[in-house]
């Protein structure tokens, strides 16, 4: 060590210089400063660059682990199990140790995940592999999908036609290829002889046809009560549907009969209310159109005979000829 003013060799414990006296504290006190100085810089880069390596490593546990998600089908894999989130986690442990302790920045993070990932799963597709890859199996999918749902559709049939078997062996009538439902039947008559209301409430089951309702009634107790009803939908007064619950799970079918007796059908599917009001609905339309027409056609009748009648007087008249009212008759009759 020399000493700055003179140049003279001095020991690094020295405080003067003994040649010429110079004061060596404070050289020693500005280059210990400066030293501090740089490793105070260095120790705060540090620290700076293990913040944004830790900030991107974070970025790929946002979003439900959204990154990792979108890198994964490049190595085959469609779904993020739970295999697949407990390797990702051991990935981002180890991840850290090294930005802690080798000092990985933030532009090597997404190569290390690589990394990993060719060490668990091999080698990456390309992009166009790997779309490729994904609409295939997306393609296979929806094949099982439709096959399962078709094979269901059979299951449900077949159960539905032994189910049917059962029912024509036990009531002794036709419930193939016929619309029919399974309900309660609430009934309300009045008797007048006895001027009370009586009330059943029974079993049945319900087909729906073009001009009227058919109920079959199955009693436990009472076999009086058992039996086969047809309601017309020309005796039907009104149908009011009575909805229950979000989905209509337990709908009711209002029935008021012209006789003042009231029919309730209870816990009715929203396919089958929407089946018997639109039959009920179109059938009374019809009726009124039918009904329009064929007075329409009455009335053109009874025009074209009174007009018959007045040519018939103008012939006996002698104002018209054989040949021309032959000719008025035809064409109006």
């Amino acid at each position: 060590m020399f000493c700055p003013n003179c140049g003279s060799e001095i020991n690094e414990d020295d405080n003067f210089c003994v040649n010429c006296g110079n004061t060596l504290k404070e050289v020693k006190e500005e280059v210990s400063d400066s030293n501090r100085r740089f490793f105070n810089k260095s120790t705060d880069d540090k620290k700076t660059l293990e913040k944004e390596a830790l900030d991107e490593l974070n970025s790929y546990k946002d979003n439900n682990n959204l990154k990792i998600r979108q890198i994964l089908p490049r190595f085959g894999i469609n779904n993020f199990g739970f295999s697949e989130g407990r390797f990702f986690g051991k990935v981002l442990k180890n991840i850290k140790k090294e930005i802690k302790n080798d000092g990985l920045t933030a532009d090597k993070i997404e190569s290390r995940i690589f990394d990993y990932l060719r060490e668990e799963y091999g080698e990456p597709l390309s992009q166009e592999e790997t779309n490729e890859k994904f609409y295939q199996e997306k393609l296979q999918r929806e094949r099982q999908a439709e096959a399962e749902r078709i094979e269901k559709e059979r299951k449900a049939e077949q159960e539905k036609l032994e189910k049917e078997m059962q029912l024509e062996k036990k009531f002794g009538v036709q419930f193939q290829n016929r619309t029919w439902f399974k309900c309660t039947v609430e009934e309300m008559r009045h008797s007048t002889f006895s001027n009370t209301n009586q009330r059943d409430v029974l079993d049945g089951y319900v087909f729906v046809e073009d001009a009227y309702l058919e109920i079959i009634k199955e009693s436990v107790f009472l076999k009086s009560k058992m039996g086969t009803r047809k309601i017309f939908f020309d005796n039907i007064a009104s149908i009011d549907h009575d909805a229950r619950g979000l989905l209509n799970l337990s709908s009711s079918l209002e029935i008021y009969l012209k006789s003042s007796d009231k029919i309730q059908l209870k816990h009715v599917s929203s396919k089958m209310v929407n089946l018997v009001t639109g039959k009920y609905n179109e059938y009374m339309e019809n009726k009124i159109n039918n009904h329009t027409e064929s007075t329409s056609s009455q009335d053109n009748a009874n025009s074209n005979i009174d007009e018959l009648m007045k040519y018939a007087d103008l012939y006996e008249r002698g104002l018209l000829t054989k040949e021309e009212f032959e000719q008025k008759k035809k064409e109006l009759l």
